[in-house]
């Protein structure tokens, strides 16, 4: 999780640049099981997006998330979860890194 605090000014300009209204972390991030060789992942919730430009952001997104912390990012949005089992497991682990009422880290 360090790893997200020490981002988390370029955390906050890029969820504020892709209109996102929450973001999450989860996953080998938050245990000991992270290594340099793991992934991020990352649970995102946007503003409302013109569905015309919703996958443009999303990938633009996905792509700055990976150019701040130089490794592969899972990005999964929020709404677009549904396997009820990985919904537990997400619900249960995840950490709050953005949210829209103030727009900064949580955590």
């Amino acid at each position: 999780m360090e790893l997200v605090y020490n981002k988390i000014g370029e955390i906050n300009k890029v969820c504020k640049k892709y209109h996102i209204s929450l973001l999450y972390v989860f996953g080998s991030i938050l245990t000991n099981k992270y290594n340099d060789d793991s992934d991020i992942d990352f649970v995102v919730y946007f503003e409302e997006v013109p569905l015309l430009e919703y996958a443009d952001n999303f990938f633009d997104f996905l792509n700055e998330l990976e150019l701040i912390f130089d490794k592969k990012i899972d990005l999964v949005s929020g709404k677009a979860m549904k396997n009820p089992y990985f919904i537990k497991e997400v619900e249960r682990t995840k950490k709050l890194v953005y949210g829209h009422r103030n727009k900064e880290i949580i955590v």
